[in-house]
């Protein structure tokens, strides 16, 4: 629900919001080979984290209902680094995480990814 906001403070750190639906495949093998730290909702476009180099960092935004280690596996196979940020459902069937928008608080996923852009 908040996603220009977190959009507006992550532009200045060289971040960029892509939607890999509208990319062709080839686009998207391109773009990910080349993204260090992935930020995303929890969901299939996180699966683009296998055309990234080993050792990168995939932030998943996620409501509490999807669970916690919904891409772990993925990640660490892939060698990379998986921090999951909690974000609140909004309306939708908030108990089972389908048809949910959520809202996720954007200092923390700003202080995340400053941290591994820092670090």
């Amino acid at each position: 629900m908040n996603e220009e906001v977190l959009e507006r403070l992550l532009e200045p750190l060289g971040f960029a919001s892509v939607a890999p639906d509208t990319l062709s495949f080839v686009q998207q093998i391109e773009l990910f080979a080349q993204t260090r730290v992935l930020v995303g909702i929890g969901g299939a476009a996180l699966t683009n984290m296998v055309f990234m180099p080993t050792g990168g960092t995939v932030i998943s935004i996620q409501p509490p209902a999807m669970g916690g280690t919904f891409f772990e596996g993925l990640a660490s196979h892939c060698g990379h680094e998986l921090v999951v940020i909690w974000a609140a459902p909004r309306g939708g069937d908030a108990l089972r995480a389908t048809n949910v928008d959520i809202e996720v608080d954007p200092e923390l996923v700003l202080d995340e990814v400053r941290a591994v852009v820092d670090g």
